[in-house]
């Protein structure tokens, strides 16, 4: 493990269990220091439930998935005790409370939020207080 920190959201952490694009660069992150809210696995295990239902996934692979998932290396944070700040955020910067959540532990912390979700870099980019604070799984630099 080196010693960079950071706080993954769960476009990151699904493709640890999904084939999608820049699963190399999800997996790379494993040698890291990663930190999470516990809302994580709630959105992991809804976007197992999506994969499933658009026949995408079998059934019978998203237990398996998901529990490698809830063995990752992750320090999780109580969402709960975030939302304060997720929510001051969020109504500045005009976004979803739930991606708000990862970037409140990301200040809280002083660690850099890493996403695979465009829509969200650009919410928090078009803001100078936070735009350093989020960046995108594919332009992450090692």
């Amino acid at each position: 493990m080196n010693g960079r920190r950071f706080v993954v959201d769960a476009s990151v952490a699904i493709k640890w269990v999904l084939h999608e694009p820049d699963r190399d660069l999800a997996y790379a992150l494993l040698d890291d220091r990663l930190l999470a809210p516990d809302l994580i696995l709630v959105e992991c295990a809804n976007a197992l439930r999506s994969r499933v239902a658009r026949g995408a996934m079998p059934p019978q692979e998203a237990q398996p998935a998901l529990v490698t998932l809830r063995e990752a290396p992750l320090q999780l944070s109580p969402a709960v005790a975030l939302l304060p700040e997720a929510l001051a955020l969020g109504v500045a910067l005009q976004h979803a409370i739930y991606d708000c959540i990862y970037l409140a532990l990301g200040l809280t912390s002083g660690s850099r939020v890493v996403t695979a979700d465009r829509r969200f870099r650009e919410a928090v980019g078009r803001d100078m207080r936070w735009q350093d604070h989020v960046v995108l799984l594919s332009e992450l630099t090692r």
